[in-house]
């Protein structure tokens, strides 16, 4: 993987908020673009937080959408990824695919203030944390948790435990 230098990624979750409150929450954190890591870009409680709407509000907003849940997403459908059905982490971090998700959303990181979105709002109970963002850390970023007020929490390698 390569160094990334002084880099820092946010996280968060969009829960049952709206865009608006979503907005709000990373504003104070000069976010300019949002790398959307849902596997699948849909949400039947937040409609506005499904891809193509997710993306064209973003915009308005004057903020940069890419969707990179085929890489880094929580439910991943290969086979070679899954244990008895399930998603295995740690097959999941040694992929190629995952691997280059990474490479991906550093290389966005280094050109525009970052926020890694997901649909659980806190961040313990999601892939973004377990997954994502201690391989970020690996690689030199620094990453923070935006909880449901605002506020962000340097990541702890076992947060999600």
């Amino acid at each position: 993987m390569t160094p990334v230098g002084d880099v820092t990624i946010y996280t968060i979750g969009h829960g049952d908020q709206s865009f608006g409150e979503l907005e709000q929450r990373i504003a104070p954190h000069r976010i300019q673009a949002i790398v959307d890591v849902r596997s699948i870009p849909y949400s039947r409680h937040a409609p506005e937080f499904t891809k193509a709407e997710l993306e064209a509000i973003a915009a308005e907003a004057g903020l940069g959408y890419r969707w990179l849940g085929d890489h880094l997403g929580g439910r991943p459908t290969d086979p070679e990824l899954l244990t008895d059905g399930v998603p295995d982490m740690d097959k999941v971090v040694a992929s190629s695919h995952f691997r280059a998700g990474i490479e991906e959303l550093l290389g966005v990181a280094q050109t525009s203030r970052v926020v890694v979105l997901c649909s659980e709002l806190d961040p313990r109970h999601c892939h973004r944390t377990t997954w994502i963002a201690q391989k970020l850390e690996d690689a030199g970023a620094h990453v923070w948790h935006i909880d449901a007020d605002g506020a962000a929490d340097r990541h702890q390698p076992n947060l999600g435990l």
